[in-house]
């Protein structure tokens, strides 16, 4: 099953469908897939990095593996294209109403799930996640923390303070 692209690949294609970016840089995003074996085909694994330093940081030699397609650069054939006029993208940063996080068996989560975008946890998602889970102090910032590694937490996510505090 493919994953989402590189985070950038990502952050040119939002920019150029925004308009801050005229063309993108590529033809076709790296795209990410799932390792089904991490002695052959781990894209980190495999990455020779063991006298790495700010010198020779650019001759490293990165694998071209099937879990791991690299970005296509534009030439002859790919021409560069304009993004067009009437583009939507899904915003993942977008605030979630309290009516929506309460709604857990409603048609809001199934289509989400359906659609297969990926779904980012919000600020209200994370407390409740960590009051249910009725974690500790430390649990929550470990749980914190690796959602955070695995680029599942909205960039608005900061503090989850008030965990503890029953719901009214």
């Amino acid at each position: 099953a493919y994953h989402i692209c590189c985070a950038t690949c990502d952050v040119c294609i939002r920019s150029c469908l925004r308009g801050a970016r005229k063309a993108i840089s590529f033809a076709v995003p790296m795209v990410w897939q799932e390792t089904k074996d991490y002695v052959t085909d781990c894209y980190y694994c495999l990455t020779n990095v063991s006298d790495l330093s700010s010198k020779n940081k650019k001759s490293v030699l990165y694998p071209y593996l099937p879990s791991a397609k690299r970005a296509v650069l534009h030439d002859d054939i790919i021409a560069i294209s304009n993004p067009p006029k009437d583009c939507t993208y899904y915003e993942s940063d977008k605030e979630v109403s309290e009516t929506e996080t309460k709604a857990i068996g409603s048609d809001i989560y199934l289509d989400a799930c359906s659609s297969g975008r990926l779904h980012l946890i919000t600020q209200l998602e994370l407390n409740d996640l960590v009051r249910d889970l009725d974690q500790s102090k430390a649990k929550a910032k470990s749980l914190c923390s690796r959602l955070q590694e695995w680029c599942l937490l909205c960039t608005t996510v900061s503090v989850f303070r008030r965990r503890q505090n029953a719901i009214t």
